[in-house]
């Protein structure tokens, strides 16, 4: 993988990485930033990972009070050759994304948006995030839950989720850079930026187990070959029609056919409706056969509820027991989970 990210870097992928650093720091009751940690600022330890990384720029977002510190800290601390800009971010996080998302470089493609309060950030989970993001349109990172959630009303639980398909989001995370600002801001009829609250677009990535079952044996509709047609003559008002000399049940198909003398069209025309017969027939599957209907069942059933679907991988576990093969087919797959389904 860190092969794929250094040859799809050097294609001409551009990722424009951004700290935020523009809290007030309220709830600590000192700058998170600046504090230091194991004798070292915070925020330099998210700085050095993003240099490490294949980020091709950084751009910092701090607060009217920190931003000389951070530009001083940055100076005397941070030797690289990628462009590092320190902007006054805004009154919110979102704010101060946004803000630094419009001063990243034109050639950006992706921009990756990261809390400097979080110094343990790797190089590896960013340049992942950042490529899942240029594939998928936007990614994160996350850890598997360990706690056990309890969804309560009024104090009194009402469920507890499956832990297994918990994730607890963490940062960075990434968007392809069009559809971050697409997302983030709309402009009025004066031509002025608006924040939105929300997209209602959510990239997921998913697993998820779908089954079906296929008997061997079963009747079906078969076509047998064989047809019949009615045909109707309309001119203006008059109509004849002549029905099928040997009537047919089935599959009934309907042609407009204009009539012409020459290149002159008559103001006239006939409608053929034609029977393609079927009956019913017992069917006998192979157990390969009736495997694979079931596999595409499932399959069926996958894009029925995520159209967008992009599988990744997928496990399947079949069995053909008492005249029916029955599929279970475990999908990992990115989709748009905000879709109604």
């Amino acid at each position: 993988m860190d092969i794929f990210v250094h040859i799809l870097s050097s294609r001409g992928m551009f990722t424009s990485a951004i700290i935020l650093a523009a809290g007030s720091g309220r709830r600590m009751g000192f700058d998170k930033m600046t504090a230091r940690l194991c004798g070292k600022a915070v925020i330099l330890y998210s700085i050095e990972r993003f240099v490490e990384s294949n980020a091709d720029e950084i751009i910092i977002a701090a607060s009217e009070d920190n931003t000389d510190k951070i530009r001083e800290l940055v100076s005397e601390n941070i030797n690289t050759d990628k462009p590092i800009k320190i902007i006054t971010g805004g009154a919110t996080r979102f704010e101060s994304a946004v803000k630094a998302v419009r001063q990243t470089s034109c050639e950006c493609d992706v921009v990756s948006v990261h809390d400097g309060a979080r110094p343990f950030v790797t190089a590896k989970t960013a340049d992942k995030v950042a490529l899942e993001a240029f594939r998928h349109g936007a990614a994160l990172a996350a850890v598997r839950a360990k706690d056990t959630v309890k969804i309560c009303d009024d104090g009194v639980v009402t469920a507890t989720p499956d832990r297994s398909g918990l994730w607890l989001a963490q940062t960075p995370q990434a968007a392809r850079k069009a559809d971050y600002l697409a997302a983030a801001e709309k402009l009025d009829r004066k031509g002025n930026a608006v924040p939105q609250g929300a997209w209602g677009r959510i990239v997921a990535r998913v697993q998820k187990q779908y089954t079906a079952a296929q008997a061997l044996e079963y009747e079906a509709l078969v076509y047998t070959g064989r047809s019949s047609a009615a045909e109707t003559l309309y001119l203006p008002g008059y109509a004849h029609t002549r029905l099928a000399e040997t009537p047919l049940a089935g599959e009934e198909q309907t042609e407009w056919l204009p009539l012409r003398l020459g290149r002159l069209a008559l103001p006239a025309c006939i409608c053929r409706v034609t029977t393609w017969e079927q009956q019913t027939q017992p069917v006998r599957l192979t157990d390969t056969a009736a495997v694979a209907l079931a596999v595409r069942t499932c399959r069926a059933q996958l894009l029925r509820d995520f159209p967008d679907a992009e599988i990744e991988a997928e496990q399947r576990e079949t069995t053909t027991e008492n005249g029916t093969a029955a599929a279970a087919v475990t999908y990992i797959f990115t989709a748009d989970i905000a879709r109604t389904r």
